[in-house]
This record gives structure tokens, C-alpha cells and sequence, in this order.
């Protein structure tokens, strides 16, 4: 059994390249290890190891290339496949890119206008403003100019009514002394 091991070993280094792969070496150690340890399933093992060495050495190397260039045709049948995936997933994210761009476009636009009529109507309330803010001042000077050319004769006229109604009453008799109903204070000085 271990002839039959080395055999199939030493076929598939034959067969390798000049560096032997290092699943290889690992599967080479643990088929050793495990005909140390486990007796007779170890040989089995290492005789199943040597009989895929020896499936491998009879392959023929014509369909070792085609399956290779099987393997390449499915990786490049796989990379357009995700290639398409791409590029229609690229085409997408543009078009977004380009709706999402007219869209700012077009707020852009309503903004602008939307500034423009608030300029308009900020401009008009202003202009209201001003306008009603004079003309409450003429009113205001009107009230006072109103005022002052009517309380003036007004003043003038019930002063001559006033003058005109003492001027015809009797003078009134001057007015007495009021009597006193405190007594007399000695003086602070004594009498001699």
C-alpha cells in the first residue's frame, strides 16, 4: 500500500511543474500522518490519493486545454453578462442624473421667477406704504391746519363775550376785611 502511495506521489510530481503546489505538499502530509495514526484507514486513504494522482497522470493533456478554455469561455460569458449588468445599471444612474439636473434646472427657473414677483410685490407694497404714509401726514397737517383757523377765532370770540357780559354787570362792592376769630397775641416783647 505505501508503494502504491509513493507511486501516485511520485506520478503527480512527475507531472507538476517545477515547485509543487502547496495543497500537494499539505494533502501529501496529511496522508502520511493519517497512515501513522490510523492504521489501516490511513492506507486506504493514502491508496485513494495515489489512484487520483494516477486518474490525473492518465488525463489527457488535449482535454486538461479544454477544459481550461471551457473554464476561460465561461469567465468571459460571465463578464459580459455582468458587463451588460453594468452598463445598464450606468445608463440608469445618468438618466436620474440628467432628470435630477432638469429638475434643479426647472427650480432654478421657479425660483428666479418666484424672486422676481416678490420683488414685484414687495415694490408695490412699498410704493402703498409710502403713498399711505403721506397721505396720513396731509391729513394730519390738515387736522392741525383746521384747528388752528377755528380754535382761533373761537378763543377771539369768547373772549369779546366774556369782556362784553363783566362789562355790563355792576362793579361788585370791594370786599371787607373778614373778621378774625382768633384773639389778640400778646407781643413777644414786654411792656413797659
Amino acid at each position: 500500500m505505501i508503494l502504491a502511495l509513493t507511486s501516485g506521489i511520485s506520478a503527480q510530481l512527475a507531472a507538476a511543474p517545477a515547485a509543487p503546489p502547496r495543497w500537494s505538499i499539505a494533502f501529501i502530509g496529511f496522508a502520511f500522518f493519517s497512515m501513522l495514526i490510523l492504521g489501516r484507514w490511513g492506507q486506504s486513504i493514502g491508496v485513494m490519493a495515489g489512484f487520483e494522482a494516477q486518474r490525473r497522470a492518465a488525463e489527457d493533456p488535449g482535454q486538461k486545454i479544454q477544459g481550461r478554455i471551457q473554464a476561460v469561455n465561461d469567465a468571459f460569458a460571465e463578464t459580459a453578462r455582468l458587463m451588460s449588468d453594468l452598463d445598464r445599471e450606468i445608463r440608469a444612474q445618468q438618466a436620474a442624473r440628467l432628470a435630477l439636473i432638469a429638475e434643479a434646472e426647472e427650480q432654478k427657473n421657479l425660483l428666479a421667477i418666484n424672486t422676481d414677483q416678490a420683488e414685484g410685490i414687495r415694490k408695490i407694497i412699498i410704493g402703498q406704504t409710502d403713498a399711505t404714509v403721506r397721505t396720513e401726514r396731509r391729513r394730519q397737517w390738515m387736522f392741525f391746519a383746521f384747528g388752528l383757523l377755528v380754535s382761533i377765532p373761537i378763543g377771539i370770540g369768547i373772549n369779546l363775550v366774556s369782556d362784553n357780559i363783566t362789562a355790563s354787570q355792576p362793579p361788585a362792592p370791594p370786599a371787607s376785611p373778614a373778621p378774625t376769630s382768633s384773639p389778640a397775641r400778646p407781643s413777644a416783647s414786654p411792656s413797659r
